[in-house]
């Protein structure tokens, strides 16, 4: 009797166990489902493409200063690679893996005021956000020095290198979600302040 009476209290206690197990998990997924939207939302959101004309010289001296500028600023021969090539940024799966794209193919891809808005601003032509770009270190460049940039770029042979490649984690999205990581149009968004006048 008393190991029959025992018996249902620990059956009774498994169930009780079981169901808030369950609740719990199902509330976990219910959250990340929340998180992923959110998250997918703002990876997905969509920026005006700012008009953009540029000259981009073809002269010796003007890509000799692409160059410099370039360097100084970190895509050549760091972010993107030594000789722009591309490569491996930050690579923990739980949060993100971010490979910059090989610019050398790159500026193949895309028209002078293409490349001006994504160094820029961070907009890629489809007005999405790139995800990682210190592009608040070039919204201020006149266009002669972009243009600069542009030409030295366009300049170097194509190498081959890593596919560019952006995947966030979970945690990763929990970042975005809660605002702790932003995306570099958010950023610029946040941090730059709007021309004189506006």
């Amino acid at each position: 009797c008393c190991f029959a009476h025992v018996d249902g209290i620990m059956r009774r206690l498994l169930r009780w166990i079981g169901i808030v197990l369950g609740s719990v998990i199902a509330l976990a997924i219910i959250a990340y489902g929340l998180v992923y939207a959110l998250s997918e939302r703002m990876l997905r959101r969509a920026y005006d493409v700012p008009a953009v004309a540029l000259s981009i010289p073809t002269d010796a001296e003007s890509i000799r200063e692409g160059r410099r500028l370039a360097t100084v600023r970190g895509c050549f021969n760091d972010c993107h690679g030594k000789e722009a090539e591309g490569r491996v940024l930050f690579d923990d799966p739980p949060i993100a893996r971010i490979v910059a794209p090989n610019l050398t193919t790159a500026v193949r891809k895309y028209s002078d005021a293409e490349l001006a808005v994504i160094i820029r601003n961070g907009i890629r032509p489809d007005g999405r956000s790139v995800m990682v770009m210190p592009a608040e270190a070039f919204i201020g460049l006149t266009d002669a020095d972009l243009g600069r940039i542009i030409a030295f770029l366009r300049s170097l042979p194509p190498v081959s290198g890593p596919d560019a490649n952006v995947s966030v984690g979970p945690l990763g999205r929990i970042g975005l979600a809660v605002g702790k990581f932003k995306t570099v149009a958010q950023l610029i968004g946040d941090t730059v302040p709007p021309p004189a006048g506006a």
